[in-house]
């Protein structure tokens, strides 16, 4: 079977998808210098962070 271009790509995409899933478990599990991802988005607000409750629309997407 030859190898493509886009045989190429959907694994590096997935490589990619899993690496990011296990970084962001991995820095939860082990926080880096002590503090986790929360810790420090709230050490350092920005203007275009919204609220905690904008994130609950991701619960009804990943309903199905």
């Amino acid at each position: 079977m030859p190898v493509t271009a886009a045989r190429v790509w959907r694994w590096l995409a997935a490589l990619s998808i899993l690496g990011n899933i296990g970084l962001n478990y991995y820095s939860q599990a082990y926080p880096f210098n002590g503090q986790t991802m929360g810790a420090v988005s709230a050490q350092y607000p920005t203007l275009i962070t919204p609220a905690g409750y904008a994130f609950s629309i991701w619960g009804q997407f990943f309903w199905r």
